[in-house]
């Protein structure tokens, strides 16, 4: 009986460190990449609906690959060249694209939650469509951008280049803006509720029909921005200037926040208000 006993306990043992070992080794296996893709991308720069999840590549020339479909989460791509790259659908959550240069970049439709792209450059790229949710883009250069009908909600933009970028329908709720340039842009009918947009430079920029309420807009640049029909339902507007903007038919417009701010001769505003003159 007693060996009976023994043997049973050895066998459990067994079983105990088979299922630890198993739980140590899967994340790597999950990570491993496919040396075969590697290849191909490296020799060809035509990899799509690759398996690079997990893959080193910092600083490569990939400039005009195609990695459309291709999966790229958590890859190391800091101070990559992918300069017209075509990463149309590809998996890049979590990624870390600090420094990277991808101008002109199609992104479409592409997964980039809590990836790392501060500091990078996406002129004239395209995300439309694209899942940049927890993003960060802190410092990162995106002039001409195509943002149309991205999810970018939660995404830090503090101090980001977003000048002349379109992102129509985007939804940019609770995004931070603080001190971005975002002058003339297109965030028609965009969701910027509780966006922070203290001191950015919205110059120029059409929001109209964009939903601004609860959006902290505190010393932003407004001057000939085009708000009309917009949501500034409990928006700050402390120090605002507002010279030359059109602000017809906005909602939830408040008489002692709109006080707080300033505009001149050619503001429009709804009928019944008025703002101050900007020093």
């Amino acid at each position: 009986m007693s060996q009976r006993v023994t043997t049973m306990e050895g066998t459990t043992l067994r079983r105990t460190f088979l299922i630890a070992a198993l739980i140590c080794v899967q994340p790597a296996v999950a990570n491993a990449v496919d040396a075969r893709d590697m290849d191909r991308l490296q020799t060809s720069r035509v990899c799509e609906r690759c398996d690079l999840r997990g893959a080193v590549l910092k600083g490569l020339d990939l400039r005009g690959a195609r990695l459309s479909g291709s999966n790229l989460r958590q890859a190391d791509l800091k101070e990559s060249n992918l300069s017209r790259a075509d990463l149309v659908r590809a998996d890049l959550r979590r990624a870390e694209l600090e420094k990277s240069l991808a101008a002109e970049a199609d992104l479409s439709g592409a997964q980039l939650r809590g990836a790392d792209l501060e500091k990078a450059d996406f002129t004239r790229a395209v995300f439309d469509s694209g899942d940049l949710r927890e993003v960060d883009l802190e410092g990162a250069t995106l002039p001409g951008a195509v943002l149309d009908g991205a999810d970018a909600r939660g995404t830090g933009m503090k101090r980001a280049d977003l000048s002349g970028v379109s992102a129509i329908s985007a939804d940019l709720r609770g995004v931070n803006l603080e001190r971005a340039k975002i002058n003339n842009a297109d965030l028609r009918e965009a969701n910027l509720e509780r966006a922070n947009l203290e001191r950015a430079n919205l110059s120029s920029s059409n929001l109209s029909g964009a939903n601004l309420s609860n959006a902290n807009l505190r010393r932003a640049d407004l001057s000939g921005a085009d708000l009309r029909d917009a949501d500034l339902s409990e928006a700050v507007l402390r120090l605002t200037i507002l010279s030359g903007a059109n602000l017809e038919g906005v909602r939830g417009l408040d008489a002692d926040e709109l006080a707080q701010a300033c505009g001149d001769e050619a503001t429009r505003l709804p009928r019944g208000y008025e703002s101050r003159r900007c020093d």
